[in-house]
């Protein structure tokens, strides 16, 4: 048995924990999950009221709030200041802590002074800071870190019926946001409420896209084959491994025995000294890895789906036709090698329907294959008639449209071999007067759409980017696998939000107000 404190939204409070155990199944009954270390744990099959944070702290799950409204910690402190205050960990832990002191709470100082009658013995490697006196009358940010993860992968597995994951090491946790991850990279985000509000934004018709090259986060640096698995080789698709690198190394674990076997150094100034004094590009992989960018991007399930795929064209502009415009989709010199940022796609509601990482710059290529994969997942089982009421923004929709691929229909079955050439195509209205070549304001102009629907937001993206680019000191420090179901988990709760603004008569508020005509 050992005393945990447990933090409610008023007081921190002390309490009991207790582990049962049958003899005769060797199952341990946790306050939270149940199991053994063999075979692993798993949740109960319903939520208990409090969130483990570490072996002795835990956090309350449901407060009372006034006039008897449910209310919990997370949703008050940490998952609302999260969402709308783009507030980091240590800041959250630090409020709280102020507050507590502030408040002067008898039962704040009564566990102060237990903490100090009765120290935590320090086991080597332990954080002072985390397991010293703050443990029982404070929490620290690893505590908030730890709440935070457990509380939103629960909700995560229960909201898709995978409770009884099975959780057996450390870093059993970090598996199943990266299962996750697969599942949402394949998928679109659900919006099964749809207001008449949100449907006059354009909900349902007007799309937006863009990329949005805050959000970031270091990627290994070798090279991997350009072919993705299906095409023959025409495609010029991104080179990178999508795998976050060891800690103080320049590759992946994978590619760090493979280039130690090269006779490569693998830690990353010592490789960055070896390119440079042997004036040596990236090291490339002899075979595909086992995970690419095209398969953390959902475009190799489309390609599965679809081996109709395998037939397209290379992905390189019509040199007759292409267009005068130039955006800059390149990637600034970092001491790493780090991820481009990431692709959205927004409803004209605000509604974000998918996101995919990018990798090496911004390119019409790679923007193609991501629309690609969104159109086939939201529209491909519609007719060819509600694909022509559909109307997609993208502000460099020129260079995408002049690609070889997209002039010609697309090897796919039935009808869906139409579906880009039937769906309408713009560029979004503040970035429209940017383009120089005239073509671009003929036949991408969205000024037509705008007459007819002049309440259609065709700057959905940047919205929604002016809200999401505030995590970019909090996210950019967070390595691939946080960093990915952080923003997956942000962007579920910023559609319901978006979705409850509509259905109450409010108009969802963004970070600050753009200069447009919207």
């Amino acid at each position: 048995m050992v005393v945990p404190s447990v933090e409610e939204l008023t007081r921190p409070l002390p309490a009991s924990k207790l582990t049962l155990r049958c003899d005769y199944c060797s199952i341990n009954y946790r306050y939270e999950q149940y199991g053994n270390s063999t075979n692993g744990y798993r949740y109960y099959s319903e939520s208990r009221p409090f969130v483990h944070c570490s072996q002795v702290a835990y956090m309350d799950r449901f407060c009372c709030a006034h006039m008897g409204a449910a209310a919990t910690i997370y949703h008050l402190m940490l998952l609302s200041h999260s969402h709308h205050g783009w507030n980091s960990f240590e800041s959250i832990a630090e409020i709280y802590n102020e507050s507590m002191r502030d408040s002067q709470n008898h039962n704040y100082i009564n566990m102060v002074d237990f903490s100090r009658s009765y120290p935590i013995t320090l086991e080597e490697g332990d954080d002072e800071n985390y397991f010293g006196f703050s443990t029982a009358a404070e929490i620290h940010r690893k505590t908030v870190a730890n709440g935070f993860w457990n509380y939103e992968l629960e909700l995560e597995l229960r909201d898709r019926d995978m409770e009884n994951f099975l959780f057996a090491r450390t870093n059993d946790r970090e598996k199943a946001m990266s299962l996750i991850d697969e599942q949402r990279a394949d998928s679109i985000y659900d919006h099964d409420t749809c207001s008449d509000e949100c449907k006059r934004r354009g909900c349902g018709k007007l799309f937006a896209v863009d990329g949005n090259w805050k959000l970031c986060y270091p990627i290994c640096m070798y090279r991997v084959p350009k072919e993705i698995s299906g095409f023959d080789g025409a495609l010029q698709y991104v080179d990178s491994c999508p795998n976050e690198p060891a800690t103080g190394m320049a590759f992946c674990g994978e590619h760090c025995q493979d280039a130690g076997k090269k006779g490569i150094p693998c830690t990353l100034r010592e490789f960055l000294k070896f390119s440079l004094e042997a004036s040596k590009e990236r090291p490339t992989a002899d075979s595909n890895a086992d995970l690419t960018a095209a398969d953390c991007q959902g475009i190799s399930s489309a390609l599965e789906q679809y081996p109709g795929l395998s037939q397209l064209d290379s992905c390189e502009e019509v040199a007759a036709t292409k267009t005068q415009c130039n955006k800059d989709t390149g990637q600034p010199k970092k001491l790493q090698k780090w991820t481009r940022g990431i692709w959205m796609c927004a409803s004209g509601g605000g509604h974000i329907q998918m996101w995919q990482p990018l990798y090496q710059s911004e390119g019409p290529a790679q923007v193609f294959l991501l629309m690609l994969s969104w159109l086939i997942a939201a529209f491909g089982n519609k007719t060819r008639r509600t694909w022509k009421e559909v109307i997609l923004a993208y502000d460099n929709m020129c260079h995408v449209n002049n690609l070889k691929v997209a002039r010609n229909d697309l090897p796919l079955p039935g009808d869906l071999k139409y579906i880009w050439k039937d769906i309408n195509k713009i560029i979004d209205s503040l970035y429209i007067n940017n383009h120089c070549d005239p073509r671009c304001k003929t036949l991408y102009d969205p000024q037509p759409i705008k007459e007819k629907n002049p309440s259609f937001n065709t700057m959905a993206c940047e919205q929604t980017f002016a809200w999401m680019s505030r995590f970019k000191k909090i996210v950019c420090s967070m390595p691939k696998t946080h960093h990915h179901f952080y923003i997956h988990r942000m962007v579920k709760r910023r559609n319901a939000y978006i979705s409850y603004c509509y259905l109450h008569g409010r108009r969802p508020i963004h970070a600050k107000k753009l200069d447009t005509k919207e």
